[in-house]
């Protein structure tokens, strides 16, 4: 393979790999851009010395690479007490290992249409987060004294229509609840819900998972 050849496919992926790993820095994710730009040189690097040395023999070896960043992808998955974050990172990081090695077998134009794709796809995902589809979070009201849920109800149902009911516990002997939802649509409603209640002589807290 000829050195030109092979320094444009290690520099091209090095570059978009970068770009791509500065915006998910940007947006504060489990994965920088050093985890991109590792794992798309490495399958880069590791693709060209197979197909260079290996010949015949490199498809095993390029399905071992795409293979093993599988579990790299696994560990940046995050579990909470009631979802699980970072598949979108995991798989980022998975596709970055396979656009590597695309790369290096000189698909320029494949690589190209999936790179575009995908910086598409996170684009649409940060539009419907910011509109509150697909977004939820588990919150807990405490009170200080026993109410009636529907009145907690009443000021979930002025932030957002979409919230389900998880769950209650009433303690007696000190006159305290904690109500349990799951609240769907726009992360500034929970803000808003938290300055609506400060306002009930009844509440004590609000707790987010």
């Amino acid at each position: 393979m000829e050195i030109f050849s092979i320094v444009a496919k290690v520099v091209a992926t090095f570059i978009l790999a970068l770009i791509f790993g500065i915006q998910r820095q940007r947006s504060f994710k489990p994965a920088g851009f050093g985890i991109y730009v590792f794992v798309a040189m490495a399958a880069c690097g590791l693709s060209i010395v197979a197909l260079d040395e290996v010949q015949e023999g490199a498809v095993p070896l390029l399905a071992a690479i795409v293979t093993a960043t599988g579990f790299l992808g696994a560990g940046a998955l995050i579990k909470t007490s009631n979802k699980v974050f970072g598949f979108t990172t995991a798989a980022s990081i998975w596709f970055f290992a396979c656009f590597g090695v695309i790369m290096a077998l000189g698909e320029y134009a494949v690589a190209g249409t999936l790179y575009a794709l995908v910086l598409a796809s996170l684009a649409l995902d940060k539009a419907l987060d910011r509109k509150g589809i697909g977004t939820q979070e588990k919150v807990t009201v405490y009170t200080s004294e026993i109410v009636d849920p529907c009145e907690v109800e009443g000021e979930i149902a002025e932030c957002t229509k979409n919230f389900r009911f998880e769950g209650i516990e009433e303690d007696k002997e000190s006159g305290r609840m904690a109500l349990t939802y799951t609240i769907y649509g726009r992360k500034d409603c929970i803000p808003l819900l938290a300055s609506r209640l400060r306002s009930k002589k009844w509440f004590n807290a609000l707790k987010g998972e």
